[in-house]
């Protein structure tokens, strides 16, 4: 119920949780890098982690972008 004269907020979906999160993992996931070569991992298999890590990171900072796009009635892709 709303009274006259108080507005409410609007509260954060779970796709703006969502999106917040998949931003924090993409760059958190640089972090296993530098744990990999503390771990005396060959150098190859870093290597291959970094790029690994970086195709992964542009995948989840497109999905990111997805999850703050929201379609209007019209089904037109909107930004909120």
């Amino acid at each position: 119920m709303v009274i006259a004269g108080e507005e409410t907020q609007p509260s954060l979906g779970w796709r703006f949780k969502f999106g917040i999160f998949i931003f924090l993992f993409a760059f958190a996931l640089w972090l296993l890098i530098p744990l990999a070569a503390s771990l005396d991992i060959s150098s190859a298999r870093i290597a291959v982690l970094t790029g690994a890590i970086f195709i992964a990171n542009k995948v989840l900072l497109a999905l990111f972008v997805r999850t703050a796009k929201v379609e209007d009635d019209f089904g037109v892709a909107v930004m909120r």
